[in-house]
């Protein structure tokens, strides 16, 4: 019998008790035992951190260990048990459904604390009563521990998931309010400090998820014993799938044809992430593999999204950050950088202090964090970063179309655009998506126009084929010889598609136009698409089109199938 997959259930008793694929990452409990007592772990957001606390909570739960060799004797943990097991008292705060409002965030704060202590009394059947009067989150945390300590010589194991789930969000939309919240006297560095004079006696472990260390530094400074192991060697792989591990997990899920296909769909679009830059292994979203598998081990097919809207809305949201790097320019050139899958040089900042500034260096760093960026290559103290997938590329691409948006003159109109991709997918019809282009060009003001250029045409262009999901969208594809494709709309494994196509893009600006420079553009276009298409690779592409498409200002001058 083959195990269900248990995609969007982060509750390990569930999942063990239910019969629900486990990918085991209960050795790291040794681990994080050795390394130390108060961990902060950050990784991107729905990559598996809930799950990996929810096991952490029944493995120190102290009124769990009637269920220890239930839920952990087929895994690393239950043949190597530590002396720790079941020994805590634990107490969970889930930050991630904080309202942001600025009338009710700290009120929302402080429920979540209230509601979860009331939580822990009442499991623990406790004879704890605190008065109702006590309205502010480290009062009220302040007065239970106070309390606690003197009905048991046990200790809190204290999870907090999603840290900072809420003050990014905070920050993405009100700096101002953030400031507030986590500066001297705000309500969240007020909370964390509560921890300096209970920690040691009252709470002996502390683990802390999160997502960016932007929050970090009111969360030490009012708790400074916390250690962030996130970028650790030995914990690398501590959250989120490496290959062996999703192809292990194929294999218990009962998929076993078409495998190597899989398996090169789920690389092109989930793997890629290393967070040290000496470890070796590099990691798989595991909530978008089983999201990708869970159909195919039903069906025999993948989903007919590759990716999940739940995640893409994730991070499209968190893009709202991306407003604090201010140098609008800079930033924008950073952004073609990445889509055209360019590597950016930086040393990784651990720290972000946005009273001192937020420069180049900070906003690469934040989309390392984010999960926007992973580590390519290292050399010294500085890293080189890359996009990690296809999936994430993608919501870059999602990022710059709805800027586009914002500062035409008209509004995109997006069902014209799909059916635009679906006549040039089916028909061999361009034509649909030449007025397309014209429009937005067309809809940008002369300001836009002033450092416009070819990689910006195709920028443009590439933002809208991404809505499409017939194709894997390719920009500056690189092929053999060093050839790099302007625009390729290969085969995605999904869909089918009648027409595949590789496009060179030429762009002339109004000021040098001339019927020359003209044909002289085509003529150099011609030969390059000719070169590409001899390439081994392409090749072997199935009803492959070869365009060329010259651009003068506003106007696709040329549009020639070679």
């Amino acid at each position: 019998m083959y195990m269900k997959i248990p995609y969007g259930i982060h509750d390990y008793k569930t999942i063990k008790s239910e019969d629900y694929l486990y990918v085991d990452k209960t050795m790291y409990i040794e681990k994080l035992e050795d390394m130390g007592r108060y961990v902060v772990f950050l990784r991107p957001r729905r990559f598996g951190k809930t799950l990996f606390t929810s096991m952490l909570y029944y493995y120190y739960d102290v009124k769990s260990s009637d269920l220890f060799d239930k839920l952990y004797m087929d895994t690393y943990i239950g043949k190597n048990k530590t002396k720790e097991a079941n020994s805590y008292y634990v107490l969970k705060f889930d930050f991630s459904g904080i309202s942001v409002e600025k009338d009710v965030v700290e009120n929302s704060f402080f429920i979540e604390i209230q509601t979860s202590i009331e939580r822990f009394i009442r499991y623990y059947n406790l004879d704890i009563k605190i008065e109702a009067d006590i309205r502010k989150s480290n009062e009220y945390l302040k007065k239970f521990l106070s309390i606690f300590s003197t009905q048991t010589d046990k200790q809190i194991y204290l999870l907090i998931d999603e840290y900072d789930h809420f003050a990014n969000n905070v920050l993405s939309e009100d700096k101002t309010l953030f400031n507030e919240m986590l500066g001297k006297n705000g309500f969240v560095r007020n909370f964390y400090e509560v921890f300096k004079t209970y920690s040691g006696n009252v709470i002996g472990r502390m683990f802390i998820t999160g997502v960016t260390p932007i929050t970090l530094d009111s969360l030490t400074s009012g708790f400074n014993n916390a250690e962030n192991f996130s970028k650790e060697e030995m914990f690398n792989e501590m959250i989120g799938f490496t290959e062996e591990e999703v192809a292990k997990t194929m294999k218990e899920i009962g998929i076993t044809e078409n495998k190597e296909e899989h398996m090169k769909v789920l690389k092109e679009n989930y793997n890629g992430y290393l967070f040290n830059k000496n470890s070796s292994k590099r990691v798989y979203n595991s909530n978008v593999v089983l999201y990708y598998l869970k159909p195919v081990s039903i069906y025999s097919r993948p989903p007919d999204k590759l990716t999940d809207s739940n995640i893409v809305s994730d991070y499209t949201k968190m893009t709202k950050m991306f407003d604090l790097y201010e140098d609008f320019e800079k930033k924008r050139e950073i952004i073609n950088e990445i889509i055209a899958d360019k590597s950016l040089e930086i040393e990784i900042a651990d720290k972000f202090d946005l009273k001192i500034g937020f420069d180049r260096k900070h906003f690469l760093s934040l989309l390392y964090y984010l999960g926007m960026l992973t580590i390519e290559s290292s050399f010294g103290t500085k890293v080189s970063l890359k996009t990690p997938n296809y999936v994430i590329r993608n919501v870059y691409y999602e990022y710059y179309f709805y800027y586009l948006n914002e500062i035409m003159q008209t509004k995109i109109d997006i069902s014209n655009i799909e059916d635009a991709i679906t006549k040039l997918s089916m028909d061999n019809n361009i034509m649909p998506f030449k007025e397309v282009i014209e429009n937005l060009l067309k809809g940008l003001s002369n300001k836009d126009f002033i450092k416009f250029d070819e990689k910006y045409v195709k920028l443009l262009m590439v933002s809208y084929l991404k809505l499409s999901r017939a194709y894997l969208v390719k920009s500056e594809y690189e092929v053999e010889d060093g050839y790099y494709i302007d625009i390729a709309l290969l085969p995605n494994y999904v869909y089918k598609s009648n027409n595949y196509f590789i496009i060179e893009v030429k762009y002339i600006k109004e000021s040098e136009y001339t019927e020359k420079k003209v044909e002289e553009k085509r003529q150099e276009a011609i030969e390059q698409i000719q070169k590409y298409a001899e390439t081994r690779e392409i090749k072997q592409i199935p009803n492959l089109r070869k365009y060329i498409i010259i651009v003068v200002n506003t106007e696709c001058k040329i549009i020639e199938e070679i």
